[in-house]
């Protein structure tokens, strides 16, 4: 079984408990999440399914860590080569 389908299936479990837990109350929770789960095309009134959701965390999880990564990279990188820390070294 590969990891994609692990994460998959682990967060599909995951949102299955939170969207029971979740269900019949007016207002969720303010953490993302949440706010995904309150959120309505402003079209049709519909909110995500569970399938939706699932990708849109899988989608923050993976692109939140590359962007993360690159830019703590950048910024050791900066402050490693700025004027001030090599004369205080």
């Amino acid at each position: 079984m590969s990891s994609v389908v692990i994460v998959r299936q682990s967060l599909a479990c995951f949102l299955g408990h939170r969207v029971a837990l979740c269900s019949g109350v007016e207002q969720v929770t303010s953490d993302m999440l949440g706010l995904m789960m309150m959120a309505e095309d402003a079209e049709t009134g519909k909110g995500m399914s569970n399938e939706e959701l699932r990708d849109q965390v899988m989608t923050l999880m993976l692109a939140g860590h590359e962007v993360s990564t690159v830019i703590t990279s950048q910024l050791t990188q900066m402050r490693w080569t700025s004027c001030d820390v090599l004369v205080d070294c």
